[in-house]
């Protein structure tokens, strides 16, 4: 009697997709960190940028004419 040979994965098998998922994992996190980072480093210059034009303004509304 021959048995039906069964279906599946290996345990070498999940371990190497584990390891390269991981892998993956570890190289996408510091240039997600690093996307993030430059997103609010632009938002703060626009800040600022903002700030400044408002600090113009509000010298020359001050100025006497």
């Amino acid at each position: 009697m021959k048995r039906p040979r069964q279906r599946g994965f290996t345990l070498i098998e999940l371990i190497v997709t584990v390891f390269i998922i991981s892998i993956l994992v570890g190289l996408a996190l510091p240039l997600a960190k690093n996307s993030i980072k430059r997103e609010k480093e632009f938002e703060l210059h626009a800040a600022l940028r903002e700030m400044r034009v408002a600090i113009d303004k509000y010298k020359d509304a001050s100025d006497p004419a």
